[in-house]
Parts: C-alpha cells; sequence; structure tokens
C-alpha cells in the first residue's frame, strides 16, 4: 500500500499575502496606488517578514518616486528571503541610480548568482563596459 501526500496546505499568512498582492493588482490597474500601498501594508501586518510583499511594496515605492522607502522595502526583501534574485537586481539598480557603483554590483553580482539569466547579468556588463569606458 503506498501513501499519497497532500499538496501542502496554505498557511493563513501566505493566504493573506496571496490576497493582498491580488487586491494591490486590482488597485494598480485602477490607477490607485495609495490603496495598492494601503493593501500590501495591510498584507504586511499580518506576515510582516514576507518578501514578496516587500518585494511589491518596493516595486510600488519606486514607481512613485520614492526611492528610498523602496530601498529600504528591498534591504527587507531580501534580508527576509537571500535568495530573492529580483529583490537584489532592483536594490542593485537603486545603488545605481544613487552613484553607489560598488553596492549596486555587489546586488547585481548576488541576483546573478542565483539566477543567471536575471536582468543583473546585463547590468553587470554594462557597468563593466562603461567603467572601461571611463577616462582615468
Amino acid at each position: 500500500m503506498s501513501a499519497t501526500s497532500s499538496p501542502p496546505l496554505e498557511t493563513d499568512s501566505q493566504a493573506t499575502s496571496r490576497e493582498a498582492v491580488r487586491r494591490m493588482a486590482t488597485d494598480l490597474e485602477r490607477g490607485d496606488t495609495a490603496a495598492a500601498e494601503r493593501d500590501l501594508k495591510e498584507g504586511l501586518e499580518a506576515s510582516p517578514q514576507d518578501a514578496e510583499l516587500l518585494f511589491n511594496l518596493g516595486v510600488l515605492y519606486e514607481q512613485t518616486a520614492r526611492p528610498a522607502d523602496a530601498l529600504a522595502s528591498y534591504r527587507r526583501a531580501v534580508a527576509s528571503r537571500p535568495e530573492h534574485a529580483d529583490a537584489w537586481n532592483n536594490l542593485g539598480s537603486l545603488y545605481a541610480n544613487e552613484g553607489d557603483l560598488e553596492k549596486a554590483r555587489e546586488c547585481w553580482e548576488r541576483a546573478a548568482s542565483l539566477n543567471p539569466s536575471s536582468p543583473a547579468a546585463e547590468n553587470l556588463r554594462r557597468l563593466a563596459t562603461e567603467s572601461r569606458q571611463a577616462p582615468p
């Protein structure tokens, strides 16, 4: 007799997170960024270390020209889930925009090591090309 395994049950916090992302997407379709932010923050109240919620909040902050808030969200996302390649890539891009190319490179290297097809690989190539072309 063989045992069959059921798929793992979704936890309450996972369901809350999924629902927050769904509501955020609906709000963004309507152009309501304030409601989208509220939805993500409500999800984070239930699950404060949810890397996907933190990542989505970072993206929202970038879209609404709040780079300092985006940086904080991405930092929390990678602290919560160090293997989150997209968060590492976006964090690197924010550092690059601030002019901190060393931190940008470190983040992009991390992202590319986690996901070789990440946009971080292209960002690293561009950074290397620009570094070679910069005057001494």
